[in-house]
């Protein structure tokens, strides 16, 4: 991944990584904002999905959105 990574413009650049390490869907990745990131806690939530030309809420589906932790975030407890 870090190849590839190395190839695209350096605003993208952490893209495959992040897909590969979490499983995004690309309707997931293509709905994801800026306030799904919690840099801090080390989690990324996915709270909708565009699908369809259309952005949808995926925690009516799920009843709650997911949730991927870095693993390099640090334990709550």
């Amino acid at each position: 991944m870090e190849a590839i990574s190395a190839e695209m413009d350096p605003r993208h650049a952490a893209l495959p990584i992040v897909l590969v390490g979490t499983g995004l869907r690309p309707e997931e990745l293509f709905a994801l904002e800026r306030r799904d990131l919690d840099l801090e806690a080390g989690v990324l939530s996915v709270e909708r999905v565009y699908s369809q030309g259309v952005l949808k809420d995926c925690r009516k589906r799920r009843g709650s959105g997911a949730a991927y932790r870095s693993a390099n975030a640090s334990s709550p407890h």
